[in-house]
């Protein structure tokens, strides 16, 4: 049996339209994330997160801190983690933010922000605000959580968890 002309072509037409749906997908969303992606420093200069594309979301880990020893000299430890077979890592490296979704042009929402001080999980969005992101952690009711302001790090120097891997002497 023949299958006319035409009909191959509508069904050619319709592999490649949904091949090219299925590889535009993530470039949309990577389009999305763009805006959001890369080394953020916290108002108080004390970390530096780094977001980026992880599978469909944003993800973010902490690439820098300020303080990453104790007054003893002791790496600050993820001490607090609810799972005792990650307390043992230290908070330089650790991925901090799960999850991002894009909500809109300037908005990420959706996801999950792990403190590593407290050991506590919280609701996390993002909003870019100019040259600011601002990252909304909360436990439940939005309107009672709490807002850091971060700003493009443009330091090289804090941008590398090995730099402050080794213990001061």
């Amino acid at each position: 049996m023949r299958i006319p002309k035409t009909a191959r072509m509508t069904a050619a037409t319709a592999s490649l339209l949904t091949t090219i749906a299925l590889c535009a997908a993530p470039a949309a969303a990577d389009a999305r994330h763009a805006p959001f992606t890369g080394r953020w420093i916290s108002a108080e200069g004390g970390l530096v997160i780094d977001l980026q594309p992880c599978e469909d979301a944003l993800c973010g880990k902490i690439v820098w801190l300020q303080k990453p020893f104790r007054k003893t000299g002791e790496p600050r430890l993820d001490s607090q983690n609810p799972d005792p077979a990650l307390r043992d890592r230290p908070w330089c490296g650790i991925t901090v933010i799960e999850g991002l979704l894009a909500d809109g042009e300037a908005r990420m929402a959706g996801g999950r922000l792990y403190d590593p001080k407290t050991g506590s999980t919280f609701s996390v969005e993002a909003t870019l605000s100019g040259p600011s992101l601002r990252l909304r952690a909360y436990l439940g009711l939005r309107a009672l959580g709490r807002t850091e302001v971060f700003t493009r790090s443009t330091d090289a120097e804090k941008t590398d968890c090995s730099l402050v891997s080794t213990r001061p002497r």
